[in-house]
């Protein structure tokens, strides 16, 4: 009797050994998709905030288990149309971890590092001031959060990000900008993309 249990349990094992090694990951062995959103630069250092769009694009590769790595280029304007107006674009590396909701649901938790190029210009059109213009790179942190809806090969989602980078110089053709300030920023939007098996 002891045999035959034994012997079922390894015929068991043996059997689910393969159903185990081809379950698919959750969000493929690579997925890719961009995002569009709004954008709020809080410049932190500069004690303001600066409201404006997002667009990105991103890929990823599963790495084992529920841990993908990605890169991913994103950008952000702050749209002002007179005075001054703040660019960044963000090359980003993360890694992160996927979670199975059910119903073809998943969600994402993440972070990683990135370099910035962020631009600032000032035109003063009616004042006494020199015009500023300034164009740097600032390393930076972030973390994420995502939510997907899988349909068949087919991602839809939505994200919210929180990049802390560094600080800009300050610039002394300005009194508001002469102790520096950073490009710190949150993302919210939605993201479309496809999934290779």
């Amino acid at each position: 009797m002891k045999t035959m249990i034994a012997a079922s349990m390894v015929l068991m094992c043996l059997a689910c050994s393969p159903l185990a090694a081809q379950e698919e990951p959750l969000l493929g062995r690579y997925h890719f998709h961009a995002a569009f959103g709004a954008m709020m630069m809080q410049h932190v250092t500069f004690e303001t905030d600066d409201a404006g769009i997002h667009l990105g694009l991103a890929g990823y590769r599963h790495m084992g288990r529920d841990w993908y790595l990605g890169a991913e280029l994103n950008g952000g304007t702050s749209m002002r149309l007179f005075g001054d107006n703040s660019d960044i674009t963000m090359w980003e590396l993360n890694g992160k971890r996927v979670f199975d909701l059910g119903g073809g649901f998943r969600a994402d938790l993440g972070a990683g590092l990135s370099y910035n190029r962020v631009t600032y210009d000032e035109v003063n059109w009616f004042g006494p001031e020199d015009d500023v213009s300034i164009d740097d790179w600032v390393p930076g942190a972030q973390a994420l959060a995502e939510i997907h809806f899988v349909m068949g090969r087919f991602l839809l989602g939505a994200h919210v990000k929180y990049m802390l980078t560094g600080d800009i110089e300050g610039v002394s053709e300005t009194e508001d900008l002469e102790e520096g300030w950073d490009y710190t920023n949150v993302t919210v939007g939605l993201q479309f993309g496809f999934l290779i098996h």
